[in-house]
């Protein structure tokens, strides 16, 4: 626990994670993480760079362990980053963050067959229901996420089609699409 006493030993762990061994960066990120990972917080938009995909990944750890809306910009680049792990914690973590305004920046990876899986649920835990008409449009688009996509529907909407093909969930959207979602479409489209 961080106090008086204990800050000293605290800081230097903060400085190690800044160390050119791997490891002992690693392990005081791991140290820091369990104990005080508030401490990391100043220190993750230069960790989310690092050479190492174990350090980039304890970065999603970090963040995940104090959701914070004001990360979504550094899990959005380890959403893209190099090491499919790394990108799953990523997505995984920008779910949790709550924020209806992040879903759009996550239809990208819901092409990226390594991780859509994880996108289409990280998507419906930002929005809940909010994430149909984002979900309906995929599905328009020829994109069901290897088949994923009908479980989250089933679920948000209560209904039962039992079909995991596209046109009975399409049928179902055009008569059951809140009036505001056409609204906001012919919005757009001006």
């Amino acid at each position: 626990i961080l106090n008086d006493e204990t800050r000293p030993d605290f800081e230097r762990l903060v400085e190690l994670t800044r160390h050119e061994n791997e490891v002992l960066r690693e392990r005081a990120m791991r140290s820091l993480r369990y104990t005080e990972p508030s401490l990391l917080k100043p220190e993750l938009a230069r960790l989310v760079n690092d050479e190492s995909s174990r350090i980039r990944r304890e970065c999603t750890v970090v963040m995940r362990s104090l959701p914070d809306p004001t990360n979504a910009d550094l899990l959005f680049i380890l959403a893209d980053d190099s090491d499919e792990h790394v990108r799953i914690d990523a997505i995984s973590t920008i779910g949790g963050l709550k924020d209806t305004d992040l879903m759009t920046r996550l239809l990208p990876h819901l092409r990226d067959e390594k991780v859509h899986g994880y996108a289409v649920s990280a998507l419906v835990e930002l929005g809940g229901k909010e994430a149909l008409p984002l979900l309906m449009a995929e599905l328009e688009s020829g994109n069901d996420v290897g088949r994923m996509i009908y479980q989250h529907l089933r679920r948000l909407t209560g209904e039962n089609i039992k079909k995991e093909e596209p046109e009975p969930w399409l049928e179902w959207w055009k008569k059951n699409k809140p009036p505001e979602v056409n609204e906001k479409a012919t919005m757009i489209e001006m």
